[in-house]
């Protein structure tokens, strides 16, 4: 299992070798959303994208959901 650094800004967010893309979508009411590269899912809800209304949540998610998808019983990359 590789280790990253944690991510403290939406900035690191962005630049991190996990993240395919970013969508901002908090003026239209909608939160930001990460979607993941493959092999990267979102541990906590399964998935391959985060969705929150705040950085600070998504960093939460980033520094404790995002594992390799073979570490899990659930792959949606396969």
């Amino acid at each position: 299992m590789k280790k990253f650094k944690k991510v403290y800004t939406l900035k690191q967010i962005a630049n991190d070798p996990r993240v395919e893309c970013i969508s901002d979508e908090r003026g239209f009411g909608d939160g930001l959303w990460i979607y993941l590269k493959k092999p990267y899912v979102n541990s906590h809800l399964e998935t391959t994208f985060i969705h929150e209304d705040k950085v600070a949540d998504l960093m939460w998610q980033m520094n404790g959901a995002v594992v390799e998808a073979d570490q899990l019983d659930y792959n949606p990359w396969k």
